[in-house]
């Protein structure tokens, strides 16, 4: 007879209690691949020790500060939990309000536009704006999701196949920002169809200049695991939006588009110098701030006419 005594749910739940108990109930939910209520449901269920032991190792990692959902590779966001790996920014709720506020100006301006999602990572919101929308809306639009890394798009296009319809169209590129965009040889013949662009942009915004003290804080350690290319910017943190802001002017002389929306986001304290920087080169447009659910500054949003 084994000495070892039977672990139940319930039992396997008590281990480890110095994380959440919704820590603990997503791991055992992902060990089991079941969900939440039939934990619930089942707090007698026996364990094989494979599964304890498997349990166990996650908690160990979490409480190293590995992010949970790099543990489980998903996170809900908006309407669909995402594939995520550790090659790819784990989405956060206030990035919600760019799926949100793009949204908004599909509604508002009924024109044919090109959406670009600037630094896509694990594409949540470019596949998130493209699958709220009608199939007879969506292929009026033409989509794109760009990032550096072929890593990341790699993730993308491993949600775009899980979550969007095959008639809903979504083109995955690897670019530095807009260059590809604005490389003659490789001008996208789809964006000559549509009246307007949308730039949707989630760029690295964590400045560069805190790297080294941001180990010394506990609540930033589970930034240590997260790609670096995705957070670090140099210049307070706005290097790669003042880039982005440097090719606009390009980007809509060569496509003649009659609006270009950009849609950024970052820290409260970044919004006002980026949008004073802004000022200075594009004088006429239009600007406006979107708060988030803890009432802070969220997004930029900058229209060029």
């Amino acid at each position: 007879m084994s000495m070892h005594t039977a672990m139940t749910i319930s039992s396997t739940l008590h281990l480890h209690k110095d994380l959440s108990i919704r820590e603990r109930e997503s791991l055992l939910c992902f060990v089991l691949s079941c969900d939440r209520i039939y934990l619930l449901s089942h707090p007698h269920k026996t364990l094989s020790e494979t599964d304890i032991q498997t349990y166990k190792s996650l908690c160990q990692k979490r409480q190293s500060h590995t992010p949970l959902a790099y543990l489980t590779g998903s996170r809900a966001f908006y309407r669909h939990t995402f594939t995520v790996t550790p090659n790819v920014l784990i989405p956060r709720p206030e990035s919600e309000l760019l799926v949100e506020h793009t949204q908004n100006i599909l509604d508002q301006t009924n024109q044919p536009t090109t959406v670009i999602d600037i630094g896509t990572g694990s594409g949540c919101l470019i596949i998130s704006i493209i699958d709220q929308l009608a199939e007879k809306e969506a292929t009026k639009h033409a989509f794109f999701g760009i990032d550096f890394s072929e890593e990341a798009l790699a993730v993308a296009k491993q949600n775009k196949e899980k979550i969007l319809p095959k008639s809903k169209h979504l083109t995955l590129i690897q670019s530095d920002l807009l260059n590809t965009f604005l490389d003659t040889k490789k001008i996208c013949n789809d964006i000559h169809t549509t009246k307007q662009t949308i730039l949707v942009a989630n760029l690295p915004y964590v400045p560069e200049e805190k790297k080294e003290e941001a180990k010394e804080i506990p609540d930033m350690n589970e930034l240590q695991h997260e790609p670096d290319i995705a957070l670090w910017s140099p210049e307070k943190g706005l290097w790669h939006y003042k880039r982005l802001l440097q090719q606009l002017s390009s980007y809509k002389q060569l496509y003649e588009q009659e609006k270009v929306y950009c849609l950024m986001e970052m820290n409260p304290d970044q919004i006002g110098p980026l949008m004073a920087h802004a000022k200075k080169e594009y004088t006429n447009a239009k600007y406006s701030i979107v708060k988030d659910l803890a009432n802070k500054e969220r997004i930029l949003i900058m229209e060029i006419s």
